[in-house]
């Protein structure tokens, strides 16, 4: 359950006008751009049921907390025009209320450098916008906050450096894994040569709250640790609420309230059709029927598992949606799944052979020459030659 008072609500809305007290509005994964999701639809929820829903309260600072967008896009496209839009809109609110406007860069291949469509706004004078690309503090309204993008191979001596070294801090924004947010993410990892993993024994100079995005399951981990959820669904497996967190944190005490305001997107339901339990599910023609009223009523994409449903009957009402959009079966998805394992398998193997890219104790001689000698797949060069060949310089 995402909702975990610290302290009660009322003596909190009592004290809002305390000047220790600030209220943040967090947001994250808004993925512009991700398939199947028109981006003007995209846009339109997020205006109805956050813009709005926001704009209509009094808060310190808004923070997008990673993966803006989905993917990189042409800045001609749709999906960058109205992402642009919200950000702009966000931008106009915190104006608005003399806020600070925080974004924090998210995966590589998601933002993947698109953050930068939106220095403008930090050489605005009339709004405060900060765009978080390495790991920093800021000082936001009177508060330590320390803001961690996701990096890569950085270390645990660059994060403790963070962590450990300077000084008490009031809170924390990321963009990560967070330990038990994810399968494999057991214990913490700040020496990854991928992403780090946190726990929150790492952060035991903080003292308030740790936000997060990156799992798009919103939750409380190891007492203090949230993760915002993503604010639309748009996948099977991801039927938990979507919104957003609204945090009222006294700098003076400590104590914080989340609350997560959900918002209604589409609907991702897996629907079993058992001839056991219905015989009218052996009639391919009431199938049919079926699905369509599960369509009809709501439902916006369906996944459909079978079972003892005769295989004839099975294909010809796959047939009969096999263009349809809104629904996928079961079967074919573990199929797709298989391929997709053995893909992931297969790129992780090969990204561990150029792990050196990341190694700091590499120099960038010693990089290249073994990224040609990986391509060639032999001892094809050497640093010296390397630097006779450049004139002995990389830029």
């Amino acid at each position: 359950m995402l909702i975990q008072p610290i302290i009660y609500e009322n003596d909190i809305q009592n004290d809002v006008t305390h000047r220790g007290t600030r209220i943040e509005i967090n947001i994250a994964d808004i993925h512009f751009g991700v398939a199947g999701v028109d981006p003007i639809m995209h846009y339109t929820i997020l205006h109805e049921q956050f813009i709005n829903k926001i704009s209509q309260m009094y808060f310190d600072m808004l923070i997008i907390n990673g993966d803006l967008f989905d993917r990189r896009f042409p800045t001609t496209s749709d999906v960058v025009k109205y992402a642009l839009i919200f950000v702009n809109e966000c931008v106009c609110l915190c104006r608005e209320r003399g806020a600070t406007l925080i974004i924090i860069e998210g995966t590589k291949s998601h933002d993947d450098g698109q953050l930068s469509l939106l220095y403008q706004y930090t050489k605005d004078p009339t709004v405060d916008v900060r765009i978080v690309e390495q790991t920093q503090f800021l000082m936001v309204k009177g508060s330590k906050k320390l803001c961690i993008p996701e990096e890569y191979g950085k270390g645990k001596d660059y994060y403790d450096y963070f962590l450990k070294k300077c000084g008490p801090y009031d809170s924390v924004n990321l963009h990560g894994t967070i330990v038990g947010s994810v399968y494999g993410a057991n214990q913490s990892n700040l020496d990854s040569k991928k992403a780090p993993v946190f726990g929150l024994d790492d952060f035991n100079m903080c003292l308030g709250p740790i936000i997060a995005g990156h799992v798009h399951v919103g939750g409380c981990y190891e007492k203090y640790m949230y993760y915002c959820s993503s604010p639309i669904r748009f996948r099977f497996g991801e039927e938990e609420p979507k919104g957003f967190i609204i945090l009222l944190y006294n700098l003076d005490t400590h104590e914080h309230y989340v609350h997560f305001e959900e918002i209604t997107s589409f609907r991702y339901d897996t629907i079993t059709i058992d001839a056991l339990v219905n015989t009218n599910f052996n009639d391919p023609d009431y199938l049919k029927r079926y699905i369509d009223n599960l369509h009809t009523n709501g439902i916006d994409h369906i996944r459909i598992v079978f079972a003892n449903v005769p295989e004839e009957i099975q294909l010809l009402v796959k047939q009969a949606y096999k263009t349809s959009g809104y629904v996928a079966f079961k079967e074919e998805d573990k199929k797709r799944d298989i391929v997709s394992t053995e893909a992931t398998e297969e790129l992780e193997k090969k990204y561990e052979k150029l792990d050196f890219l990341l190694d700091p104790s590499l120099s960038e001689y010693d990089k290249l020459v073994r990224y040609i000698n990986y391509n060639k797949g032999s001892d094809y060069i050497t640093v010296d030659k390397l630097k006779s060949i450049l004139g002995g310089s990389i830029i």
